[in-house]
This record gives structure tokens, C-alpha cells and sequence, in this order.
């Protein structure tokens, strides 16, 4: 009898998302889907759907959207958040700012130091 080891080799996952979206990665429907993340809803499937829109290889071309995916659902729970806070944080301030102005529950990168005035 002896002994098998599982190496087990973790993915880095990368996003990629430049501040104007030249390449309008950002639709309507992906703001849509992020502005209810924002609010707090905890769809694991849109957040799914909306870190796979994002994500690149080492050279900042993006993945196609169902290998994305793929390699989302091999994460655990516990990964899967960490790589939403993650992308999360390094958004704030990069999208649309929500209409109705009320607050994420994400942190923020930016303090209100920094805040850009109303109107």
C-alpha cells in the first residue's frame, strides 16, 4: 500500500477592466447586474456572470466567457467571494455612479477627502 499525494496547483484568477471601457466590456446589462451587487444582492450566479465578463489571461486578453465561467465554478465559496471583494474594491469609482446616490456596503478605495462634489 502507499500513500498518493494530490498536488493541488490554485489558478490565479485576473480581471481586467480599464477606467472609460474602451472595449465597452461594461453593457447596460453588466452595469445593471453590477449596480445590484452593489445594493447588496448576493445572486451567486450574477456575480458569477459578472466576474467572468472580466477576467483576462497574463497578457490582459480576455478569457472566453464560458471558460471563465468554468474556471468559477471549480472555486469554493469562500474563494469565490474573496474574488468578488476583490474585483469589487479595485471598481469603486471606476462605473457610473448609481442615481439615487445611496451607499454601497463595499469598501472603498476612496475617501470622502476625495469625493467629487454634487452637481
Amino acid at each position: 500500500m502507499f500513500n498518493r499525494f494530490k498536488k493541488e496547483v490554485k489558478q490565479v484568477i485576473r480581471f481586467h477592466f480599464v477606467q472609460g471601457d474602451p472595449q465597452n466590456r461594461m453593457t447596460w446589462k453588466y452595469l445593471k447586474i453590477w449596480h445590484k451587487l452593489q445594493e447588496g444582492e448576493k445572486d451567486p450566479e450574477k456575480m458569477q456572470l459578472f466576474l467572468a465578463r472580466f477576467m483576462a489571461d497574463e497578457n490582459d486578453v480576455y478569457l472566453d466567457e464560458k471558460k471563465a465561467v468554468a474556471i468559477l465554478d471549480d472555486l469554493s465559496q469562500a474563494e469565490m467571494l474573496d474574488a468578488f471583494t476583490k474585483f469589487a474594491e479595485a471598481m469603486q469609482g471606476a462605473t457610473v455612479p448609481k442615481a439615487n446616490g445611496s451607499a454601497s456596503n463595499l469598501p472603498s478605495a476612496v475617501g470622502p477627502e476625495k469625493a467629487l462634489p454634487n452637481g
